[in-house]
């Protein structure tokens, strides 16, 4: 049989149960096994199903995505885990959620908050009741609602968009205001055929 994935770790504290199997980590705590890397304060590692929880300031890194929470939890064996109060971004988008899924090649955002504006004080952004993310690929959020400032100005009940560097479809919303309509928020989309970036 193939053997387990190599994990090492380090830690300002280390404590083992051999009646449990469980690791106890504590103080600048990082673990490193042959995909993901974690950073965090305090940390349980059960040998035994290859499980791992940790709390206090969470980062989590595989070498092309970035994570950030509160607690987060991994299972070496199935390649999922967990964060709550979740930070990631995949340009140019910037994604906070209460809860995040770590599946293979993909992630869900649930409550999510999801903008561009790379501002401290975000000007717009969207709240969604989920946003899946395939980086590389697109960003599918649902129940979207669309914000500038504190004033609701849009909803969808899909809003997809494109994370390729070269995107073959293109949508714009331009906010704007006339005595006819008040405000409003206008979208465009556009189709670029891959002919137009070259070989």
């Amino acid at each position: 049989p193939t053997e387990p994935p190599h994990v090492e770790f380090t830690a300002d504290e280390f404590d083992y149960d051999p009646s449990s199997g469980v690791i106890r980590l504590q103080g600048h705590i990082r673990l490193r096994e042959s995909t993901w890397t974690v950073h965090t304060q305090e940390m349980e590692i059960d040998a035994e199903r290859r499980r791992l929880r940790a709390s206090g300031e969470v980062q989590m890194a595989d070498g092309k995505n970035l994570l950030f929470g509160d607690t987060g939890e991994y299972d070496f064996a199935a390649g999922t885990g967990a964060l709550t109060g979740a930070i990631a971004g995949w340009a140019p988008w910037r994604i906070y959620g209460k809860r995040l899924r770590i599946e293979r090649e993909r992630y869900v955002f649930e409550d999510a908050l999801f903008t561009s504006c790379n501002l401290d004080d975000i000007h717009y952004r969207f709240e969604s009741s989920r946003v899946r993310v395939r980086p590389k690929q697109w960003l599918v959020a649902t129940n979207a609602v669309m914000y500038v400032g504190k004033v609701p100005v849009m909803y969808t009940p899909i809003l997809w968009k494109s994370l390729r560097p070269k995107p073959l479809l293109r949508t714009r919303f331009t906010p704007g205001y006339d005595k006819r309509n008040g405000p409003f928020m206008r979208t465009t989309g556009a189709h670029v055929k891959e002919s137009l970036f070259g070989s």
